[in-house]
């Protein structure tokens, strides 16, 4: 088990008592300072006596959402597209879902699922969406996304990753992304939400893998 699981966990019972640390002088005083739509804040440092001060630094989306990474190896831009992807699914917002996926990905997930499921993409979204919903007791808002480096950021690794849509799309999808893209980055990932019982994990410790092409940043599933 990966040590922010337990620093998140930690953070979450404090929340559950003082509210997520809304009588905190630093993250009152910061959340006031929003970046324009595209960019992210500047880099805020806990107060170290804040319940949150174990998670580390981070800045705030233009939405209010804390994005927690090393800037120095996932670009701004990346956590945009990630904190986006996610909002999506806050929002079921499905034509905003399908421009965060990779080009041709959902092309050839809506043929996988029409064959094998009768059903189409639209519908593996909202899905998706009630699974997410229904973990949290109802509706929610994302409001931490943090991005850890992978344990093995090997080519073997992103292999792995991208197995299942190679048997799913029934050819080499690895080689193609791969072969497409400009860069691709793979990582540990987590998201805690606001719902009807507080801010708690949505997701943690799950892996994602991120394309860059044309100055864009997509994802798979």
């Amino acid at each position: 088990m990966r040590s922010i699981k337990i620093v998140l966990a930690l953070v979450l019972a404090a929340s559950l008592i003082t509210g997520c640390g809304k009588g905190s002088s630093t993250v009152k005083s910061s959340e006031g300072v929003r970046p324009p739509e595209g960019e992210v804040g500047e880099l805020i440092e806990p107060d170290p006596d804040s319940e949150e001060s174990d998670l580390g630094s981070y800045r705030y989306s233009h939405s209010g959402v804390k994005l927690y990474y090393d800037d120095t190896v996932y670009p701004d831009e990346l956590m945009l597209a990630m904190e986006g992807y996610f909002t999506t699914f806050e929002k079921k917002d499905f034509e905003s879902y399908k421009t965060y996926l990779y080009p041709g990905y959902a092309e050839e997930m809506e043929t996988h699922l029409s064959e094998e499921y009768r059903y189409g993409l639209d519908t593996s979204f909202q899905n998706q969406c009630d699974d997410l919903a229904a973990a949290m007791g109802g509706d929610f808002k994302v409001t931490r996304i943090k991005f850890d480096a992978a344990e093995d950021e090997s080519e073997e690794s992103y292999k792995s990753y991208f197995s299942s849509m190679d048997t799913l799309f029934e050819k080499d999808y690895y080689s193609l992304v791969k072969n497409d893209a400009d860069k691709m980055y793979i990582a540990y990932f987590y998201v805690m939400a606001e719902g009807s019982e507080g801010e708690q994990l949505l997701i943690s410790d799950y892996t994602i893998v991120f394309a860059e092409k044309d100055g864009r940043y997509y994802t798979f599933g």
